[in-house]
């Protein structure tokens, strides 16, 4: 009721998070980091080893399949571990070292072909209007009045067919990027919201 609403509050959650979550330690951080990588790596290196030995050649196309199936989730999922380490350091949680930060954060963000420095600008802009009806960055809501306007033709493309939802995690990734809806990763177009409502010292 109101009384459990009224206890949950930030205070009270930050408060049941132990104290050593709070600590930044390089160290730790780069252990994680280290480990991502080594994982993606190796990965890699037991595909690449069946291919250039001419095992793979002798396998069946069921294991062939399941082979490459595991290597796909195994690669893939310690790819967005270390694209989440990047993540941590755009939230300078990587270390109390900005310069260390954006270091670890170039290096991952950049393995994984994710402009560091745009998505930090972008991630902060999310952070500060979270759910805001309409200047929540990376998440829009579409309310049926949103999406009777003119403007927002994509937006009713992807609402109406079902099969654009189904692949959309295939490819919204890369729209995101691109520059949909909030403006390119890769080009500072200064009429894009991104860059246009950012100050000199965010860019």
């Amino acid at each position: 009721g109101k009384d459990a609403i009224k206890a949950l509050n930030l205070a009270s959650i930050r408060k049941s998070i132990p104290e050593e979550a709070f600590k930044k330690s390089a160290f730790i951080s780069a252990q994680y980091m280290i480990r991502d990588y080594i994982c993606w790596i190796g990965s890699g290196s037991v595909i690449y080893y069946l291919c250039q030995t001419g095992i793979w050649e002798t396998m069946p196309f069921w294991q062939q399949a399941l082979a490459t199936l595991v290597f796909w989730n195994v690669a893939g999922f310690f790819m967005w571990c270390v694209f989440m380490v990047g993540h941590d350091c755009g939230h300078t949680n990587f270390s109390n070292s900005e310069l260390v930060n954006d270091i670890a954060g170039l290096i991952c963000h950049g393995s994984v072909l994710a402009p560091y420095h745009p998505w930090q600008l972008s991630h902060r802009r999310h952070h500060m209007y979270h759910n805001h009806e309409e200047k929540d960055y990376s998440h829009p809501w579409y309310t049926p009045e949103k999406l009777a306007k003119p403007d927002e033709k994509l937006a009713r493309m992807l609402h109406d067919n079902a099969w654009m939802r189904f692949l959309f995690p295939f490819y919204g990734w890369h729209f995101y990027l691109y520059g949909m809806p909030d403006g390119s990763h890769y080009i500072p177009f200064m009429t894009q919201r991104m860059w246009k409502e950012s100050t000199a010292k965010e860019q």
